[in-house]
């Protein structure tokens, strides 16, 4: 008789592009005499992440995953809870009595492009602004594109996708509301636009038009001068007979 205690997954977790994504909660059962379905939960960082799944137990010493799999295992699984992975014993092993440990490995293949810029509402003309994404896979090439009211004004760059690009932004671009950045990935058909924000003046157009009036101020100093009193001379002295 095949003896099947078993024992909570060593949870292992690998990442091609991004970190916070994670394995947890695995739990194994025995559905039947040949079937053992092990449950997990996949967590994504974004919305819209695949992995690719394995499976390994600990008769091989997890070297190799388990070939005779059903479920959410393999290419493109989507991160979210209750997944499971059904695994035919009799298929994969002749005869085998004792414990098993399972371990999930979930790799990261595929993020959507996510726009995060600006960070605020409005930037400026003739300063220097981080456009940042996340998204795509790494060492593949993006466009960059301004957009305003819906329509593209021009291709900023071509640039690889390491995730930020950046961007002095020329004078020539008008001021003004309605604009946003999309990304495109140039290998597949992946793109995204950002949230809409403003380009102000680097000196705001008021400041321009207000002629400098320069204003020197005259200090007259008035000297008042007394008016002179008539002096007295004395009687000149009487002269003897």
């Amino acid at each position: 008789m095949r003896k099947l205690p078993f024992l909570a997954a060593l949870v292992v977790f690998l990442s091609l592009q991004m970190t916070g994504q994670q394995v947890t909660n695995i739990n194994a059962n025995l559905l039947d005499e040949s079937i053992v379905r092990v449950a997990y939960d996949l967590e994504g960082e974004v919305p819209g992440q695949l992995f690719t799944v394995k499976l390994y137990n600990s008769t091989n010493q997890f070297s190799l995953p388990l070939e005779y799999v059903d479920g959410y295992v393999g290419e493109r699984v989507e991160a979210g809870l209750n997944k499971f992975i059904d695994w035919d014993i009799s298929k994969e092993l002749v005869a085998f009595e004792g414990e098993l440990t399972f371990e999930v490995k979930a790799e990261l293949t595929f993020t959507p492009i996510n726009v995060v810029f600006p960070e605020k509402n409005a930037i400026t003309r003739g300063k220097q602004h981080i456009i940042t994404w996340r998204g795509t896979n790494t060492g593949e090439h993006v466009d960059i594109q301004l957009y305003r009211d819906g329509r593209k004004i021009n291709t900023i760059t071509h640039t690889i996708n390491d995730g930020q690009y950046e961007w002095e932004v020329p004078y020539s671009t008008k001021p003004g509301k309605g604009y946003s950045v999309k990304i495109n990935s140039t290998s597949s058909s992946q793109s995204d636009i950002g949230t809409e924000f403003s380009i102000h003046r680097k000196i705001p157009l008021l400041v321009k038009l207000i002629p400098f009036v320069i204003i020197t101020p005259i200090v007259i100093n008035l000297t008042e001068e007394k008016p002179v009193e008539p002096q007295i001379l004395p009687a000149p002295p009487n002269t003897p007979n």
